[in-house]
């Protein structure tokens, strides 16, 4: 590409030399105005709300209601749960899907805080119970419970009921319609197909066939947390277009500081509603209106971590209190908002690599041969790392894992390959005997959880590479608003608390670029007594 005619201008009066100098300040003074607008991205958003939720888990397991109301909420737990997965914090959740089989009664039904047996608490239930019967068979006989209790509610027509009826009437002046419900059938029809019980597809969709034939069920005239339920159900459950008439319906009614009214006619936002339409944007690949109700969300983000239940003059949902389950969708959303970004930047990221980049090299030093290893690629993109890995070890057995689907379709064939992030690997415990990162971990919200699971995949003694950026540099570039680079020496320490025989060294040729040590890669083993391994701390307490 030619440079600016002011720098050939500037070449010609005033030399070689001198202009390259010039051209050298001006490239600093970008990447400071670049790295002030990136800012500190050591204590992110992702963090706070992630330790708020660890903080507000009742001893033994359940998360609260509030800061306030401290008691544990069995509905928010069991939607808890598979966030706290995808999150990397499997211990938490299992503990928690374990807490939930004590509550489950005989016949399958949840009770709520009031005493009440509300199909919707049921259905949440189900989810937790879902997201941990892979890790523990055991939770097989609750859900199957939990499932045929919602089964029960399932009317002939396809109607939804529930034991307990929620008579509260809200800042609208009415009822929560029953549509709401909707929201328990993505579950019931994924245990459907976990455990191959065609009575639950069934069912699930006798439902979803009636209420989406509903003339009223995109009445936006409720809270925008209840339809936020409806609309992701819908969505869930396949509906795309229905649900994007409502999205789009939602985006044309967001503000410009990205907060969502209440309700139609109200000026004060539901922290969860706001959330919820995110994860709902992002799902249905409508990023502008998503960012902005992050954005929206960073902003109003507590000290503590969590968010009030609502904002602004005349809020009257738990405006005084931090909800759990605001925690909960803006924990999720973030999760949507990295895995779709890749999809919408997929064309930006190249897909194949020369033998001779430098970061093949210290792969290949770090990992020796592969050949008749089983290999892990986490985030591994377009695949071009492991199309050479498979070239030059053709009796490796090599898998890969990304959270972008649109990604994973350029890897063509070449090994298999699962949807996945590097928080939640979907390979049992001791699979690997090495495991490699290219440019993937810097777009982990968790470090720390993630090297916890890329630990659980590697059989002891098992080798971890691990190749990223140095946070010096921080500014070269423009980066993602959730991307952190590595201080070295503080990730060495936080490697040290889950794997021995830590190394770092730089790898200075990129892409024919000499790069020093912008790009660094750490070496580590798996300890080969698992038993004996360290214990965990937070990730704030390494983080440079």
């Amino acid at each position: 590409m030619a440079s600016p005619l002011y720098r050939r201008v500037a070449k010609r009066i005033l030399g070689r030399r001198l202009s390259a100098r010039i051209v050298g300040l001006e490239l600093e003074w970008e990447r400071r105005k670049r790295r002030r607008r990136i800012g500190n991205r050591q204590r992110l958003p992702y963090a706070r709300a992630l330790e708020w939720a660890k903080r507000h888990e009742v001893p033994g397991g359940g998360i609260v209601q509030t800061d306030i109301r401290r008691e544990a909420f069995p509905e928010v737990t069991g939607y808890f749960i598979p966030t706290l997965y995808e999150a990397g914090e499997r211990d938490v959740a299992l503990r928690n899907a374990r807490w939930l089989v004590g509550v489950v009664r005989p016949d399958g039904s949840v009770p709520a805080p009031d005493g009440g047996t509300y199909v919707f608490c049921a259905g949440q239930a189900l989810r937790g119970l879902l997201a941990a019967v892979e890790e523990d068979s055991s939770l097989e006989a609750p859900c199957r419970r939990v499932a045929d209790f919602l089964c029960s509610q399932i009317g002939a027509k396809g109607t939804i009921a529930s034991p307990s009826e929620d008579t509260h009437i809200w800042g609208n002046g009415r009822r929560l319609p029953d549509t709401y419900r909707l929201y328990v059938l993505p579950p019931l029809a994924e245990a459907g197909r976990v455990f191959a019980e065609r009575t639950y597809l069934t069912l699930a969709q006798r439902a979803c066939d009636y209420y989406s034939s509903i003339p009223t069920l995109l009445d936006d005239d409720m809270l925008s947390h209840f339809h936020a339920y409806v609309v992701e159900a819908l969505v869930d459950l396949g509906h795309r277009d229905l649900a994007r008439i409502a999205a789009s319906r939602m985006a044309d009614r967001q503000k410009a500081d990205g907060s969502l009214p209440a309700y139609p006619s109200v000026k004060w936002t539901c922290s969860t509603g706001n959330l919820q339409w995110a994860v709902i944007w992002y799902k249905l690949g409508m990023r502008q209106p998503a960012e902005r109700a992050m954005a929206w969300a960073e902003r109003y983000q507590e000290p503590s971590g969590g968010f009030r239940g609502s904002y602004a003059l005349g809020a009257n949902y738990s405006s005084t209190e931090e909800i759990s389950w605001a925690v909960k969708y803006f924990l999720d959303a973030v999760h949507w908002r990295i895995r779709t970004g890749f999809d919408a930047e997929e064309a930006l990221h190249p897909a194949d690599l020369a033998l001779s980049d430098g970061r093949l090299t210290a792969l290949l030093e770090a990992l020796g041969d592969l050949n008749g290893k089983r290999v892990l690629d986490a985030g591994c993109g377009k695949g071009r790392f492991g199309k050479v890995l498979k070239q030059l070890f053709p009796e490796c057995e090599l898998w890969g894992v990304d959270s972008s689907r649109g990604m994973l379709q350029h890897v063509g064939g070449a090994f298999p390959v699962k949807m996945g992030s590097l928080l939640h690997l979907s390979f049992p415990a001791g699979e690997f005997d090495a495991v490699y990162c290219v440019e993937s971990l810097q777009h982990v919200p968790n470090w720390d959880g993630a090297l916890r699971e890329l630990r659980r995949a590697l059989r002891p003694g098992g080798t971890l590479a691990i190749i990223d950026r140095n946070a010096k540099y921080l500014g070269v570039v423009d980066i993602s608003p959730w991307e952190r680079w590595f201080q070295p020496d503080a990730f060495i320490a936080l490697l040290e608390r889950h794997f021995v025989r830590v190394s770092m060294a730089p790898v200075p040729q990129v892409a024919g670029q000499l790069l020093g040590d912008q790009f660094l890669i750490w070496r580590c083993e798996a300890n080969e007594d698992r038993a004996g391994d360290p214990p965990i701390i937070r990730e704030t307490e390494t983080q440079g």
